[in-house]
């Protein structure tokens, strides 16, 4: 898997793998049980235009680094 987003310190929020037509896009903040935050939101809607622009027929998958899939987003936490 590679990093949705490159040169930054921390971890990228979301990780991007292509086999073939199937794209896996990997929520990356196991330590926040993958909670939505805005750069991971970011990350994603830029993986998904640019799957959108490279092949509308790419097949995609989501999953979450383990312990979970999705934990939400935390108001006030996670904002902005």
């Amino acid at each position: 898997m590679t990093p949705a987003t490159a040169g930054h310190a921390a971890p990228a929020p979301l990780l991007v793998q292509r086999t073939g037509g199937l794209v896996t896009l990997q929520f990356n903040r196991p330590q926040a049980l993958n909670a939505l935050d805005l750069p991971m939101a970011q990350a994603f809607l830029a993986a998904m235009r640019g799957i959108a622009a490279d092949d509308e027929r790419a097949r995609r998958a989501a999953q979450g680094r383990r312990p979970g899939l999705h934990g939400g987003g935390r108001p006030g936490v996670d904002a902005g």
